[in-house]
């Protein structure tokens, strides 16, 4: 609401002039009304908490603004990775699968030249020994050709060729060995047992079975090297071949 304001203005003629005589018109007042129109009532205007609270709002509605850019922002972001992991997982599912074919691939063709066409369980595969060994059971047998060997010098031989010295657990497994050993060109061999302390035990560390082998003692010796037909008590620091044993490889 505007206000109309009025306002009386007396104007005298000839100020600052001699005086001078004046008819009765010019020595009449002139009265002009004149309307002054004011700004809007103070009352209109806006308070200062007004103000702060019209302030407020147009920050908070910058600030959501800007919260919910940032957020979209970050799920924008988050999809991309999403997207990007997925397709790298993807590539390396089909890139290992096209590996594990090659590999099956290949064992197939190794079964093939290598596993003897009427080995039982062909099909799924055979047990394969190294260039040189003899294979029995699930287990890799190698003779050695070499003589002038100590028992520890064998031991360390057999560990390089990832085996060990002859460990005899089984009256199957023995009498292998003295079967084969008749076809063998040597005449002795160091095997895995020796005597630990008091008691003889093998290289995996087992404890001997008498009931199995009987050691004929020949001398003060505390390693044990096997003939064609029985065990020998010797001096490790004797020279024979050895006899190696580790397990047989399936493909």
């Amino acid at each position: 609401m505007e206000k109309m304001t009025y306002a009386k203005v007396n104007f005298n003629k000839n100020r600052g002039h001699s005086p001078k005589a004046r008819s009765p018109e010019e020595g009449a007042v002139t009265i002009i009304y004149a309307d002054i129109r004011t700004a809007a009532s103070q009352s209109n205007l806006p308070t200062a908490p007004e103000v702060q609270e019209k302030a407020l709002t147009r920050c908070s509605y910058r600030n959501l603004k800007i919260l919910i850019a940032v957020l979209i922002i970050i799920i924008i972001a988050l999809l991309c990775g999403f997207v990007v992991c997925c397709l790298f997982y993807n590539h390396n599912t089909k890139e290992n699968k096209f590996n594990q074919t090659i590999v099956n691939t290949d064992i197939i063709r190794l079964r093939q030249e290598l596993c003897v066409s009427n080995s039982t369980d062909s099909a799924s595969g055979c047990l394969l020994c190294p260039n040189g060994w003899i294979l029995h059971g699930n287990d890799c047998y190698y003779y050695s050709d070499v003589t002038n060997r100590t028992w520890d010098q064998s031991r360390d031989q057999c560990e390089t060729m990832g085996a060990k010295l002859l460990v005899i657990k089984n009256q199957d497994q023995q009498e292998f060995i003295q079967r084969d050993l008749r076809q063998q060109v040597e005449n002795t061999y160091w095997i895995g047992l020796h005597r630990g302390g008091d008691d003889w035990r093998w290289v995996d560390g087992e404890h001997y079975n008498s009931g199995l082998i009987q050691i004929k003692t020949q001398s003060s010796g505390r390693c044990v090297f096997i003939t064609k037909s029985d065990y020998y008590q010797e001096d490790c620091s004797t020279n024979h071949s050895w006899i190696c044993l580790k397990k047989a490889v399936r493909i």
